[in-house]
């Protein structure tokens, strides 16, 4: 089998695994897993308990964690995979998943995880077979550009503050910095309930995202989605509510705007700077949705949004449509 093939092999095997451990646990999935796993096998986890060797304590690992799980349902909501080789016959296979529990309505909390792997895959009797493993997540208090967490050590020493900023990350988005979609819902909505002034809700969607991704690499798509953010927080610099939805989606809330010709306006500047701002070739679509002082909520709002959006997708990407 040729290298390529290997490599393949082995990012198959890569996928199946993080399905079997989140999704799948038949039996026969348990036993693929065994059987493509090296009597030494090695596993380093994100707890500080979790070094296994061999692969009888991965099977004892991965059937607690089934047990703990405890009827918990996840869903992969996004992933990526490279492989590069270490001789013939072995090969380093590294990338990162975002998985996301299922709600269920009686959970106020549900759990994500946002993990970085590398592993090593060794070829034998046509298969790809897994040497070694090693997971982590992401250090959020790790600042870009820094070499240890520095900026929230110094904060350590004020409690109040520490636990102010800890309660502040929760509303996140741990990628861009913008609100999570939770805590963004939840921010419309109150500002909806309290007031009845003029609201409007953009749907910003990033056209062909995928093809950025996959001509520049993952590594490059997440520095493209920052500074997507960093122009947003330039564009709508006042009192907008301003959320990474989930992947290329995104989403601002303008409260009291003094007329629809100045949201228009910010968009129609959005639009114009980011053609000049970000060094790779890109559109973004926009739909928007105007409450007219009636009662209204996200979830009518961000569904009238969409609509507006799709319709601007079928007519011209790189264009905006309010929902009528």
């Amino acid at each position: 089998m040729n290298q390529t093939a290997f490599h393949q092999l082995a990012i198959d095997s890569m996928k199946r695994l993080w399905r079997s451990y989140l999704i799948d646990h038949s039996e026969a999935e348990f036993r693929f897993l065994l059987q493509h796993i090296a009597d030494d096998f090695i596993i380093i986890g994100t707890g500080k308990h979790e070094i296994f060797k061999g692969a009888d304590n991965m099977a004892a690992l991965l059937a607690k964690d089934q047990q703990e799980q405890d009827g918990a349902q996840f869903e992969i909501m996004d992933e990526w995979y490279e492989a590069q080789a270490l001789s013939d016959d072995l090969c380093f296979v590294y990338g990162g998943f975002y998985a996301r529990e299922i709600s269920h309505s009686r959970t106020q909390v549900i759990a994500d995880m946002d993990t970085r792997f590398t592993a090593v895959y060794r070829y034998e009797n046509g298969e790809a077979i897994l040497c070694n493993l090693h997971h982590s997540v992401p250090n959020m208090d790790q600042a870009m550009g820094e070499f240890y967490p520095k900026t929230i050590t110094q904060k350590a020493n004020d409690a109040i503050e520490r636990s102010m900023f800890l309660e502040q990350q929760l509303k996140l988005d741990s990628l861009t910095g913008l609100y999570n979609r939770t805590a963004y819902e939840k921010s419309v909505n109150s500002v909806l309930a309290a007031h009845d002034r003029h609201c409007a809700f953009l749907m910003i969607d990033i056209d062909d995202f995928k093809s950025i991704n996959d001509n520049y690499g993952h590594l490059q798509g997440d520095l493209f989605l920052r500074s997507f953010a960093d122009l947003l927080n330039k564009t709508f610099c006042r009192n907008e509510l301003i959320s990474r939805l989930g992947g290329d989606e995104f989403s601002v809330f303008i409260a009291d705007y003094s007329s629809k010709e100045d949201v228009e306006a910010l968009i129609e500047s959005l639009l114009d700077e980011l053609k000049n701002t970000i060094a790779m070739p890109f559109s973004c679509t926009i739909g928007i949705a105007y409450n007219d002082q009636q009662i209204s909520s996200f979830q009518n709002m961000y569904k009238n949004a969409d609509k507006a959006l799709y319709f601007s997708k079928s007519c011209q990407k790189g264009s905006y449509t309010v929902y009528k």
